[in-house]
């Protein structure tokens, strides 16, 4: 029988003996299915008053299959436990750790939770039964058998609504909205109660469908029971990490846009807040002006992007183009193709259809035993160094290049770590002519990086050692119609992503393949994680991983956020055997040495012609005020101050960049430029953005003038200071930055360098005082 849709209240609170969560019941009723169930129960309770309620649950079992679903803290921690029947569920809170539980004998006991949980003879289903099963062992120790992943049946995108709709039925079977605002809705922590427990009852009632139980029998078993201790770490923490850093995507995009009647389109002026293809439920939400009133337009369809230009079919309502106000896109991303790569390959890893512990790559790096590599026979002694440059390779250079071409198996895995201008992109170049030159045919190199920039800075240096036999693959997104100039120099050895070939071995003929060695450059900035899509993948053919990086320079997105972030510098069994690469060639002397002593605990030398202090520059912006500005800062007056020392940058001809820690000032800077003619295009950063790269001159503008911010972080403020080649000038406010930020680097970095560094702003405005020699 079909109903009328229900309404979106999906759960009833009908009973309530006292305030306390555990002593709650309440009525489960679906609006999900078309078809008419009858309402379960669900009784809430804390873990170690499960025995008073699970006889209960337990004759409630149909077909010995029950549905779970969870909610999790703020940081991930699983904080309650639903189980469901189609007539009852158990909302269980206050879980406890199987380590706390001990008897009066101090021998551990198990929870009756436990015991059900582990019971292979009752199947349980769940929607992201990888995350359920991670968090029941890395919060509370537990363990699960005969755990059923539903999304595994659908071959949609892992969490993407359409993966739901896929395993839930087409629209004849089931509310599309409902599923939406059940599974997609962000909500308070009551209304998370009740949307999970009728996410475990719709678990269970799909898994006990006839059509879906054979399927369900098909599919790999989660059970951890069978998974040894060690490599469940690593696979429930690479979950939690991934869960994390997807939760950490914006809920709301505001676009930086301007809409033109040409061609009908709204034009984004920034990469960074470009408008992007539309994932999942996301909608693109228009501002514009009708009559002298502001009105707001959704669509989550007929949006086509072509590089900036973004063309929008309205759908039957007549917009004017330039009346358009803003864009903002609305709900957060679905999961990219890498992070749904490394998602399915953890749960093939709970599924058991995959060993990661028998991998040598992932035993070496995560350290879980004694790491057994497999002999290649084909494998010839290791080549020599062959790097024709005019530049000869330091004694540090040559043992980073040696230990990467290097064939023993105590260099299967090399950890380079490159301070600021030690050359990590001239041992890379070193490598790949040395590979190349070496007798060995089968012998590969992938060079891959954490930005599209970087990578196109290593092939950059092999063009100007006049080597040209390497491919460069580059997003579409990044470069059509926003960052083609960047690669002029290369333009020939250029593939964009979606001139790949779909068939392997289409792709076999383009690039350089089988996969051999791996170079990861920018490694400091990847999260450890994030390798597990190359070692699976590529296990047949992997024979060597470097990785080249520097972890006193940015670590991964979110380490902010997620403090127990690791990159690959920070598991230590490697950290302890790293090559250091010891001379730094761009920086002047004093900035070199400073750095050295207060960042790299004084083992960085410096090799440069610049020895006079005046190399580096602090302007007193005394008016200047820090301003907020949604989530970051402005400083108007350090914008003026940065303009005019630009103009006489521009004015002698030197090459020069602008840096700040904060986008709005970044933005703000770009736009005084413009108004100002001045060069603007690809003259200003945000630091984050700026890793990696260098000019002549640096003019930073540091923003803050009454609270630390940004000057907290040592790592982005040794980028900030480590990128000029000839001269740096700093503007900010000297009462701040010799008070309240004394201690921070760029405080330290003043007073190693004396008063005669400061120079007075107004004199910069008005007597247009040279901040440079």
């Amino acid at each position: 029988m079909r109903l009328a849709r229900a309404p979106l209240s999906s759960i009833r609170l009908v009973l309530s003996h006292t305030p306390f969560m555990e002593n709650l019941s309440f009525l489960i009723t679906q609006n999900i299915f078309r078809l008419r169930y009858p309402p379960a129960v669900a009784q809430c309770c804390h873990e170690r008053d499960l025995p008073k309620h699970l006889d209960l649950f337990m004759e409630s079992i149909e077909d010995g299959t029950i549905g779970l679903a969870s909610i999790y803290g703020s940081k991930g921690r699983m904080t309650t436990l639903v189980l469901s029947s189609l007539t009852q569920a158990l909302v269980v809170t206050q879980l406890f750790s199987q380590g706390e539980k001990e008897s009066k004998g101090n021998k551990k006991t198990t929870s009756p939770l436990h015991d059900l949980l582990c019971n292979p003879n009752i199947m349980k289903s769940a929607f992201h039964m990888d995350k359920l099963s991670a968090a029941l062992f890395f919060d509370h120790e537990m363990r699960i058998s005969s755990g059923k992943d539903l999304l595994s049946l659908s071959k949609e995108t892992r969490g993407s609504l359409a993966a739901f709709m896929a395993v839930l039925g087409n629209e004849s079977i089931v509310f599309k909205e409902a599923v939406t605002d059940i599974f997609f809705k962000e909500g308070s922590h009551q209304e998370k109660s009740k949307m999970v427990a009728l996410q475990a009852w719709v678990a269970c009632s799909a898994s006990l469908r006839p059509a879906m139980l054979p399927r369900l029998k098909e599919t790999p078993s989660i059970d951890t029971v069978a998974i040894e201790k060690q490599i469940l770490t690593v696979i429930s923490k690479t979950i939690r990490v991934m869960d994390r850093l997807i939760a950490l995507k914006p809920i709301r995009n505001k676009h930086n846009i301007e809409a033109t009647s040409v061609n009908n389109s709204i034009i984004s002026n920034r990469y960074k807040t470009k408008i992007s293809r539309l994932t999942g439920t996301q909608q693109l939400c228009i501002t514009f002006s009708r009559d002298g009133m502001t009105e707001d337009l959704r669509t989550s369809t007929g949006v086509r992007i072509i590089g900036r230009q973004t063309k929008i079919n309205i759908g039957g309502k007549r917009v004017l183009f330039e009346s358009i106000k803003s864009a903002e896109t609305v709900g957060r991303e679905e999961p990219n193709a890498a992070q749904a790569s490394r998602s399915d390959i953890m749960l093939l890893a709970l599924q058991q259809r995959i060993s990661l512990a028998k991998d040598p790559f992932v035993s070496s790096i995560w350290g879980l035993s004694n790491t057994t590599w497999t002999a290649d026979s084909k494998t010839p002694s290791s080549p020599a160094i062959f790097f024709p440059s005019k530049r000869k390779l330091n004694e540090s250079q040559s043992v980073a290049v040696s230990s990467i071409l290097s064939n023993t198996d105590a260099n299967r895995v090399v950890l380079i770590h490159g301070p600021p201008g030690t050359g990590k992109t001239t041992v890379i170049a070193a490598t790949v002519t040395s590979t190349m030159a070496s007798s060995d045919s089968e012998r590969t190199l992938w060079l891959v990086a954490h930005s599209n920039v970087a990578v196109k800075n290593i092939a950059e240096k092999l063009a100007t050692e006049d080597f040209w036999a390497f491919k460069i693959i580059v997003s579409k997104d990044f470069h059509f119609d926003w960052h083609e100039h960047l690669y002029k120099k290369i333009e020939e050895n250029v593939i964009r992503s979606e001139s790949l070939s779909e068939d392997p071995v289409g792709v076999a003929r383009q690039l350089l393949v089988p996969l051999r060695t791996v170079i990861f450059d920018e490694a400091s900035q990847i999260e450890i994680g994030d390798y597990f899509p190359v070692l699976v993948k590529f296990k047949s053919t992997l024979q060597k991983l470097v990785f080249i990086g520097d972890d006193k320079q940015l670590a991964p997105y979110g380490t902010s956020d997620i403090p127990d972030l690791e990159s690959i510098f920070e598991k230590s069994h490697l950290r302890e055997r790293a090559v250091f690469l010891d001379t730094q060639y761009r920086m002047p002397i004093p900035i070199g040495e400073f750095i050295s002593k207060n960042v790299y605990s004084g083992k960085l030398k410096s090799h440069h012609k610049i020895v006079n202090p005046s190399c580096c520059r602090f302007v007193d912006v005394s008016d200047g005020v820090e301003t907020s500005q949604g989530r970051s800062w402005t400083n108007e007056q350090e914008v003026k101050v940065v303009l005019e020392i630009a103009r006489q940058l521009v004015g002698c001809r030197k090459s020069f960049r602008i840096i700040t820690p904060y986008d709005a000032q970044r933005s703000l800077l770009e736009n005084c430029l413009k108004r100002a003619k001045l060069p603007w295009e690809n003259k200003c950063f945000n630091v984050d953005s700026f890793q990696g790269n260098e000019d002549d001159y640096i003019i930073v503008s540091l923003v803050r003038t009454a609270r630390l911010g940004f000057l907290i972080d040592t790592r982005r403020v040794n980028v900030m200071l480590t990128r000029c080649k000839m001269g740096m000038i700093i503007c900010t406010k000297r009462d701040f930055v010799e008070g309240a930020a004394a201690e921070t680097l760029a405080g330290k970095l003043q007073k190693s360098l004396g008063g005669s560094t400061w120079v007075n702003g107004k004199n910069v405005l008005h007597k247009h005082t040279k901040t440079f020699v």
